[in-house]
Parts: C-alpha cells; structure tokens; sequence
C-alpha cells in the first residue's frame, strides 16, 4: 500500500499519479513499465515516487486493488438492484455490469484483465484484498443457486468459482479482442455462454426411429 506521503498529496496531483501509472501498466504491462516514465508523465521527482510508494510491485498493487475496488462498485450495486429469478439470470446480470465497467472505465478494466490472465512473478499467487472480494461475489451467486436448488449442491464450490471467473475472462476477451468493445455483439455471445453452461455440452437423449422404422 501506498505510504501515508502519498494520501496527504492535493487530491489533483493524487489523481494524476494514478492516472499516469494506470496508462502505464496498460501500455506496457508490468514487466515492462517504468517508473522513470511515471514520474517524467506525472511530473514528479524520482525521489519523491519513493516517498509514496515503495517500489513499482507497491504502486501496480494499489492500482490493482483500486481497479477491482470500482469494477466491484459496479456488481455491487448491480446486485442490490437484482431481483433473483434463478442462478442462470442472475450470473448474466453480473456479467452484464462487468461488461458496463469494461465500457464505462476501460483502462481500470484492461489493467484487471492483464492481471488475471498472467499475475506478475513478483506476486507469487498472491490474493489482493479486493480480488477476494470479487471471487467472494461469485461464491454468494454460488450458494444462492444451491440455497434455490437451481444448480448441483455436490459439486467442488472452489472449482465452480475458478470457472465463472475464466468464463467472465473469456467475455471481456471476447469484448476487447474478438469485437473491438462492440457492447450488443459480446451481448449476443454472452447469451451463448449462459446457454452452454446452463444446458452442457453433453448429447441429449431423444427418442427418435428412422423413417423405416414408423412404417413397420
């Protein structure tokens, strides 16, 4: 976490240091950002960046947190205006509002994106507070589902979490990547995903006779 130096800053020059490092990290994903760019960008010394923060891994964490601290915002207040129907609705409403805030915010977007696909060496699997947060409404969703009897009670809740946060991964890769932020067309897939999770994959039994067979 930032030092208290850095929160005693005017709120204009805050905001500035947290908007350079944010385009940073977007540009040149953590591996490759520098701070000697930070600080150039953000119109500060070399030394006082080191007065607020300890090193770049403290700066990136406090975006990190920052940017699922707002997506949450987001699914948050999604949720407190959701009225639960079943499991499958209620996962597309979610899905739904993080695609609003890939729209509405999509640097702070982008920067969760880079990192959940590939978490920097430096933090060896570490869980940011906030990123426990996330998973955190995805396990409630979870529960809900069970407590409704809308989906299986037996299966691993770890695993069902690690799922519906890749699929969510897949939508937003989908949203930037696939259709260039096109909102209805990663819409349209995101119906397609609800449906295939929703019905699986497997081949469903019919009962069905080849035409000779009616006949005879």
């Amino acid at each position: 976490m930032p030092k208290n130096t850095f929160f005693n800053l005017p709120k204009n020059k805050m905001e500035k240091i947290i908007e350079v490092a944010l385009e940073e990290f977007v540009n040149y994903s953590y591996e490759n950002a520098s701070i000697n760019r930070i600080v150039e960008r953000a119109e500060i010394a070399k030394g006082s960046f080191y007065q607020y923060f300890e090193d770049k891994k403290d700066l990136y964490g406090y975006i990190i947190e920052e940017a699922y601290s707002k997506k949450l915002l987001f699914m948050l207040d999604a949720i407190e205006n959701m009225k639960y129907n079943d499991f499958f609705s209620s996962l597309k409403e979610l899905y739904t509002a993080e695609i609003n805030f890939a729209l509405e915010s999509s640097k702070f977007s982008t920067v969760i994106h880079n990192y959940t696909k590939c978490s920097p060496a430096e933090f060896n699997g570490e869980i940011l507070k906030s990123n426990q947060k996330y998973r955190e409404v995805f396990e409630k969703l979870i529960l809900k589902g069970i407590e409704n009897k809308d989906i299986d009670a037996e299966a691993d809740e770890k695993k069902r979490v690690f799922l519906l946060i890749h699929l969510s991964m897949s939508i937003l890769e989908y949203y930037i990547n696939e259709v260039n932020c096109d909102f209805s067309k990663t819409m349209e897939y995101l119906d397609g995903i609800i449906n295939l999770f929703k019905d699986g994959i497997k081949l469903k039994k019919r009962y069905t006779k080849d035409v000779e067979d009616r006949f005879y």
